[in-house]
Formats: C-alpha cells, structure tokens, sequence
C-alpha cells in the first residue's frame, strides 16, 4: 500500500512530500476597463448632483446670507451621508461585494487563515472571479514560536507565471530555508497577481501587516505602464488613491460596477497582456517616464515608512528582463522604416557576413535609423556576431525605445537603485537584491535571455530556480543563518530535480504552463512583431506524458471535444493513473495538490478518498476528511461520505 506523505506538519501538506486543479486559468478581465480617473469623475459627478434636493440647494446657495449658505450645506451632506451609510448597511447585511482583505478566516476554522481569493477584486475595474487560485496560502491565524513568515507580493512575475504560484521563485526560496533547521517552519505567501501596479504594493503591504510578517519579499516594476492603476489607465497619484480607499466601500463597490457595466467595451482579446496593451503605444518619453519612475518610487518608500516604524525588513529585488532573445514589440516609426528593418533582418538571418558587414556600414550612415527600436535590436546583433564584443548597451537601449513597454524602462531602474543608496541609512530594514548584477556576474550577460526567461520577462523554470536561490541568500544573510545551514541550502539546491519533485512540480503543471505561454506568444503585442521572438524554451523534466501516446491521445481526444482546460488535463492524468492501478503516481499528483492549493478543502477531500480505501490508513482518511469537511464549509457531501466509511466517527465533526 502506499505509504503517508513524507513530510506533513500540524494539519496541512507542505512541499517535501509530492486534486483538483481551478477550472479556468484566464481568469482575468479581457475587457478594456474604464480609466480610474474616469470612475472617480462619474462618482464626483453622482455625490454632485444627488437627488433634486442637490439642484435646489445649489440655486439656494446663489442667494445672498452665509448663515443659510451654511445651514442647507450641512443638511444637503448630510443628507448624503445617511443615504450612503443607509446603503452600505443594507450592502453589507445582504452580503454584496467582496472583502478587500488579503486573507480570511474560514467560518469553521478560526485558527488558521486561508487567501481571499476575491480580494484583488480591489484592483480590477470589474468584478473578477480569482478562485483560480483556490487558497494558494495557508497558515495559522497565531504565529507559534519559532516560526519565520514572510509575504510575497508583486506582479505576475513575482506569482510566478506561467507556472504556479507555488512553484515561483518565492516558494522555493521558502522550501530551502524551511529545511536548514533554524526556525520550526519557515513559511512565505505568494500574493503576487498578474497586471497589477506599485499602487496594488503599496496598498496590500499596509493589510499585510496585521499578519504577523517577519520579513516581505517585493518583485515588481513592469506593470507601471500597463497595469491597472498604471499609467495607460489614466488620472494622477491622488485620483488613483480616492479611487483605491473609494472601493472599500461596498456602496462604491456597487457603483464602479454600475460604472464599469456602462462603459464596458467588448474585446476579443484572449490574454490579460493583450487587453491591457489595447492598440496604446507609450513611446520614450523623458517628462513621462521619471512621473512613471518617480511614482512608483513614492509607492514603494510608503511601504517603507511603514514598516520601518515596525523593524521589518523590506527585501526589494530590482525587476530584471529578457533582453538578448526578445526583440522589442514596436519601434517608432517603423512603418517608414519597414523595408529596412526588413533587408537588414533578413541578411542577418541569411548569415553572410559580407553582406552584412555592407549593411552594418551602410546603417550606421543613416542617423535617423538611431531612434527605431527594432533597428537599434538588429544593430546589437550584428555588433555582436561581426565584432564579438558585449551587445549589452544597445540591447537595453532597443528595450527602453519599446513603444509598447511591458519590460520596465531603465529610468525606474536607476531610480530605483538611488533609492536604495540614498535611503540604505535612513530605512535600516531596506534590504536590495540588485539582481541584473548577480544574475550577470554569476552567470555571464547572456543569461538576460532565454536561458532563464520563457518570454519576455516571466522567469522559465531555471529562471525560477535561480532567482530562488538569490533570494534564499539574502534571508539567510538578514536573520543570520550559520555556515552550515548555508552549505546545506547550497547542496539542497544542487539536487534541483528531486526539489522540485518534492514540491509537486510534476510533468503535467509544466505542460500546463507551457500552454499558458503559447496563447501569449499568439496574441497581441507578440503576433504583431516586425522581428518575432524566437521560442525556444524547453521542459525542464523529461516530460513522460508527452511520451505515453495513449495518455496523449486522450488529452487531444477532450480538447478537441470539450475545449481542454488546466482543470480536465489534470484529472485525464490522475484518472489515467489510477486505472491503469499505478497508485504511486497517483497518489503522488493528489499530494501535489494538496501542495499548490493548501487552503482549499478539493485536494484533502481527495485524499480522504483515497486512503479511506486501505484499512491501514484510516487515521489519514479521518483527518483529511475532517480538513476538507470543515474548508469546505461542512458541505453534506463530505459528511455523506465520511459517515459511510467512518460512521462511529462522523458525529464528532458535524
């Protein structure tokens, strides 16, 4: 029979060990959203000119006498604020809306708290259902002794997509240090989501810290233009906060959906990257670009005033991008410049270096070709293959004269960098990981490509693991790890595959993310390219499903007659395991899931299942039913099935 998980701490699986998977994962919005400024304006609007009363006291106000001025002022705001407050009862006590905080505890399991999976529903012009992320957290509402806990939060990168969010960098780092033996458990909460601005950190760090942290890890930087609450979406830092503290009201709730349902346009885009890039081109701008850097900087020091106060350290790792394999998405005038930009690929494609040489020299006499983004790209390439000398600088140059700037700009990177030098003696918990330098320095210039990036900018698994490994250091360098948990993190890291294994990182969430990228890499910005970005990232497991032609076969069987979905591939897997009686692989993917998504009570009840089948177990199967029981919100289902197996038992827990 198959043996209990390895390694299993106080309730719930954790990764060392190795079930259901979300249904959707393009969770969200493909929508064109209304600007924030928008939305505050039209909510200035309504407070404005609420009810007739609104007019009439407003022509009353015209008429001379202060005191009268005075006195149908305060009743007319009054009058509004018993009308709001009236409404957010009623909203409240009919259970409208969603809670903005980050976690919630479930209502039969008060020690612990579990994701809200509702809450980015703050940050988004629209109501969006996160439960893709099913309780990717979970931890005790009580911190015991011993225990080191630290957040994650940033953008999709920072997540960890296209992979899950339980398999990014974060979770590793947390994996390593939690088996160093230094602390009881080590424990940190990824609350990265993709799309989302420095406006989205500043706001959730604050909420962040009724829980307890020792320490929190920001990745983020790219979303500036492009995420919600960014630049493209319009209005200014003080319209975007109004906007942000406006949403914690159910009543406004209410309204920007009112809002959002009246100016909602229909976008046939499939991915959250093509929707949030719309056809707008942002080209290089110095006035727009340090207003960009310079608010993401007063973002991020907010954090830090914050807990500084507290003597929490604040590990701020500086945004990093594909820049050797990815070729930028547009240039300035590139339709004029488009039969150039087409010959000068094409003889460097062709590889003549003849040719080539004749074109570079016939380039560089054109001085007006200096600003086009894709041709200062090619000019990187061929300074490298004609010369061999580093094209780093005009790599990073191409990417800054991107007009659709989904790689952040090197104007936030310095700025960011000062920030750090200027405030390192101001915030004695500013912690910075200059991770362009670590990563070069360690690895050489040429890993700034697809040597650790699946597109152009989400890190590929070796990425993962890489940046996994930097930020491990720089904990253990914080709270003072010794040489010898250092040397037995090293070597943790060095048995790469059996880490990941050990965290449930198994072939069928690797094809899944794989996926992911493929729908990104056939929508806009990337299928517009005047020079595609080459993919030529690979699994890093040797993949056994797509090895088992008839495993495969019945993959392609339900995509083609039910549209496939991240949630069917992993079932047609488990399913194919278990029938075939393979029990260890099975059971290894039930362990995955209880892994990726600890708050959520699918992949115990799973579990249940399946050791309530072995008489040897059934103090497992108790315990895993009793978990999902009780996350589940005592749904009759599991009890049914508890009490048929358990049924001496079953009364204990309803």
């Amino acid at each position: 029979m198959v043996c209990a998980p390895a390694i299993q701490t106080r309730m719930f699986i954790k990764p060392g060990a190795a079930c259901d998977i979300p249904e959707n994962r393009s969770m969200f919005p493909t929508a064109t959203r209304a600007p924030a400024r928008q939305e505050v304006a039209i909510i200035v609007k309504i407070l404005y000119n609420f009810s007739n009363l609104g007019l009439k006291v407003q022509r009353f106000m015209e008429k001379p006498g202060k005191t009268k001025q005075l006195f149908f002022l305060t009743i007319f705001i009054g009058l509004i604020l018993v009308f709001f407050a009236a409404v957010e009862i009623v909203l409240r006590a009919v259970g409208y809306g969603y809670s903005t905080e980050p976690f919630v505890k479930p209502r039969n399991m008060p020690e612990v708290y579990i994701e809200n999976t509702q809450f980015a529903n703050k940050y988004f012009s629209r109501k969006v259902d996160f439960s893709v992320f099913n309780n990717r957290s979970i931890f005790d509402v009580k911190k015991p002794k011993n225990f080191l806990r630290g957040f994650m939060i940033g953008e999709s990168s920072a997540q960890g997509y296209p992979f899950e969010s339980n398999h990014s960098f974060g979770k590793i780092a947390e994996v390593i240090l939690d088996n160093l033996g230094k602390y009881e458990h080590v424990e940190i909460m990824n609350l990265g989501f993709s799309g989302l601005s420095s406006y989205y950190l500043k706001d959730t760090a604050k909420k962040l810290l009724k829980y307890e942290p020792d320490f929190i890890l920001i990745y983020a930087g790219h979303n500036e233009y492009y995420g919600e609450i960014g630049e493209a979406a319009g209005g200014t830092p003080l319209t975007k906060n109004v906007y942000l503290a406006l949403k914690e009201w159910k009543v406004f709730q209410l309204i920007f959906d009112v809002v959002y349902k009246l100016t909602y346009k229909k976008d046939d885009s499939k991915t959250l990257m093509a929707a949030k890039y719309n056809k707008i081109k942002l080209p290089q701008n110095s006035a727009l670009d340090k207003r960009v850097a310079l608010q993401f900087i007063e973002n991020l020091d907010s954090i830090l005033k914050e807990y500084s106060v507290r003597k929490i350290p604040v590990v701020v790792i500086e945004p990093v991008y594909n820049l050797y394999d990815m070729p930028p998405f547009a240039g300035g005038k590139d339709t004029e410049n488009l039969a150039f930009i087409q010959k000068y690929k094409s003889v460097f494609q062709s590889g003549d270096r003849a040719q080539m040489k004749a074109l570079f020299k016939e380039r560089l006499s054109h001085k007006e070709y200096d600003s086009n983004a894709n041709i200062v790209y090619l000019d990187a390439l061929y300074q490298q293959n004609l010369s061999g000398v580093s094209a780093l600088s005009n790599l990073i140059a191409a990417k800054d004269m991107d007009v659709i700037p989904f790689r952040t700009r090197s104007g936030l990177i310095q700025e960011l960098r000062d920030y750090y030098q200027e405030k390192t003696n101001t915030y004695k918990n500013l912690y910075y990981i200059p991770l362009f330098s670590v990563l070069t320095n360690r690895y050489g210039e040429k890993v700034l490509g697809n040597q650790i990036f699946i597109d152009h900018l989400h890190f590929n698994m070796k990425g993962q693991l890489a940046v996994g490994k930097i930020v491990t250091e720089k904990v253990e360098e914080i709270f003072n790890f010794n040489p010898e948990q250092k040397q037995k993190a090293e070597k943790l890291f060095q048995g790469e595959s059996s880490l990941l294994t050990g965290m449930g990182y198994l072939p069928v969430y690797e094809m899944i993310a794989y996926g992911s990228i493929k729908d990104i890499l056939n929508d806009a910005p990337y299928k517009s390219m005047l020079i595609p970005y080459v993919f030529d990232n690979f699994p890093l497991l040797k993949n056994e499903i797509l090895n088992n032609e008839e495993l495969m076969k019945l993959i392609v069987k339900d995509a083609k007659q039910k549209g496939g979905s991240a949630f069917r591939l992993v079932r047609i897997v488990e399913n194919y395991y278990f029938k075939r009686e393979d029990l260890k692989k099975y059971y290894q993917h039930l362990i995955a899931g209880a892994m990726l998504y600890p708050g959520s009570f699918l992949p115990y009840y799973s579990l249940a299942l399946f050791f309530s089948a072995s008489s040897k177990n059934e103090n497992l199967a108790k315990d895993f039913f009793t978990k999902a029981y009780l996350l589940s919100d005592k749904k009759k289902d599991i009890y049914k099935d508890f009490e048929f197996y358990f049924k001496s038992d079953a009364q204990k827990i309803k």
